[in-house]
């Protein structure tokens, strides 16, 4: 499970959900380097849309990309229903 608070000046944001890992190579153990994960989440960010969420991990690249559907009065706005976020992270061994 997931919990996220974050405030900055009166603007504020709480998401919570879960994020599951498919492990097909190595454990949440092994070195970041060892393993191959497959990973999905579902998010809620409160009074304001429902976040999905697909990544892979090789090794030490991972690839995120999520769909934010707003459900707060944004989404009365022609053509603004949603968002797509793409992450792509690179870990750097010690």
């Amino acid at each position: 499970p997931t919990f996220f608070y974050q405030q900055q000046h009166l603007a504020h944001e709480t998401m919570y959900g879960f994020l599951y890992k498919n492990y097909l190579k190595g454990t949440c153990f092994s070195r970041t380097d060892q393993t191959q994960v497959l990973q999905f989440g579902l998010y809620h960010r409160w009074k304001d849309a429902v976040v999905l969420r697909f990544g892979m991990q090789f090794k030490q690249l991972s690839a995120n990309v999520s769909y934010d559907l707003t459900l707060s009065g944004l989404s009365k706005i022609p053509g603004i229903q949603g968002a797509f976020e793409l992450q792509l992270r690179y870990a750097f061994l010690d």
